[in-house]
């Protein structure tokens, strides 16, 4: 895989079958990852990545996969976090958020494949719409170039989706639905080691300030947390006034009804 350069998007979630199902008809396939084939994949993932990222390495049974009809599998993938296709040299890779990298050479299947962001809305997040891939720079253990792209794949999504969400929270202000997602995504994807065969994603996760984002984003969450609980405090003081208020009153009227 001699690429160096990836490219993102992003599409409406509830239109990624159609998106799958596009492709497969464009003569794209499921990347199918095999435990012999791809042992350098396989052994450098942690288990948790692998089954989210890398789920292929799971079918059991190769042929039938493969023999199944493209308007079947496309639901297929559907039902999983991350889908990998591939098309002679060219790279799609999608997550069920909407975001889209792609890896070719060929201009024409980015642009085709690719529903660009507008540059002044990337600039407004902190993102690009390409990435260099980050070459591992200890070539002492670099035994490991083809890992070394779907993990910088893998980390480079976590950076565009705390950006992602983070603008979904300044815009539309809907805390809890927002936090729900971020926990999740934090407990099942984030939290999760990636690998323990080298440094290559660390090297990658301060190149793309990945931690910074994420601090940037339970930033904002806290303050609107804080706000919140000032303006429930708010109305509790308030309420509490009220009450006291009625209670003086009912004293009031019960001491001049006793007269």
């Amino acid at each position: 895989m001699n690429i160096s350069k990836i490219y993102f998007g992003a599409i409406v979630p509830n239109e990624l079958s159609k998106f799958y199902l596009n492709l497969l008809n464009d003569g794209f396939k499921v990347k199918i990852f095999d435990k012999i084939n791809n042992r350098e994949i396989y052994n450098y993932f942690s288990t948790e990545v692998r089954n989210t990222f890398l789920w292929t390495f799971n079918i059991k049974n190769v042929d039938d996969f493969s023999g199944l009809a493209n308007d079947i599998v496309a639901p297929i993938c559907n039902n999983y976090y991350a889908n990998i296709f591939e098309k002679e040299n060219d790279i799609i890779v999608c997550f069920e958020t909407g975001i889209i990298f792609v890896l070719s050479k060929n201009i024409d299947i980015v642009n085709r494949y690719l529903k660009k962001i507008p540059d002044a809305k990337l600039e407004d997040m902190c993102l690009k719409s390409s990435y260099e891939i980050h070459k591992y720079t200890d070539i002492m253990v670099d035994n490991y170039y083809e890992a070394h792209i779907y993990a910088f794949i893998f980390e480079l999504y976590k950076k565009i989706y705390v950006r992602f969400l983070r603008e979904e929270l300044l815009i539309s202000n809907k805390y809890e639905y927002c936090n729900y997602k971020f926990l999740d995504f934090k407990r099942d994807i984030y939290e999760n080691q990636v690998t323990n065969k080298d440094g290559y994603v660390v090297q990658v996760d301060e190149i793309l300030n990945l931690y910074s984002d994420l601090l940037d984003l339970e930033n904002e969450f806290y303050k609107i947390y804080k706000i919140k609980k000032s303006v429930v405090n708010k109305k509790k003081i308030k309420i509490l006034g009220i009450i006291i208020i009625l209670v003086v009153l009912l004293i009031i009227i019960i001491k001049l009804g006793r007269k």
